[in-house]
């Protein structure tokens, strides 16, 4: 009984060995993803150009399939500042993001948001998703998904 014992204690302890240094890494690499997907739902939310633009890597790919006949495409930092001043700039507008999921392995990232405003004196209010791709802390690739029917 006894060799038993000590011989499944080993097993364990080896299973644990095998699988910690993936299991940290990822968990070190999750924690890092969520503090940026913290940091961007909070600056996002704040209208913050700058804090919002930092959270960005240089190269990138930001994409809106929604937005007009071919939807956005976007590889250039200033193309996506320009879009998130205009967003920025809107009456009355007001983001809140409202859930958000990140991969164990910290790579990946959804969040729900609500876009709402005014535009030419009616309210509006459109829920959507962003997934991105994230690297070194930095988000590398965001696609916006939502109805743009009500989007000014």
């Amino acid at each position: 009984m006894r060799n038993s014992l000590g011989l499944a204690a080993l097993v364990i302890l080896l299973s644990v060995v095998a699988i910690s240094p993936s299991e940290a890494q990822n968990s070190s690499a999750q924690a890092d993803a969520e503090a940026l997907i913290n940091e961007y739902m909070a600056a996002t939310e704040a209208l913050d150009l700058d804090r919002t633009l930092a959270l960005y890597a240089d190269r990138l790919v930001w994409e809106d399939p929604g937005y007009g006949a071919r939807g956005d495409y976007f590889t250039r930092k200033t193309q996506v500042e320009a879009m998130y001043h205009w967003l920025f700039s809107l009456p009355d507008v007001q983001l809140d993001d409202t859930d958000y999921f990140v991969s164990a392995d910290g790579t990946r990232a959804t969040v729900e948001w609500i876009w709402a405003g005014t535009h030419e004196g009616e309210a509006y209010e459109i829920r959507g998703v962003s997934i991105m791709d994230i690297e070194d802390s930095k988000i590398v690739r965001e696609v916006i998904y939502y109805d743009p029917t009500n989007a000014p």
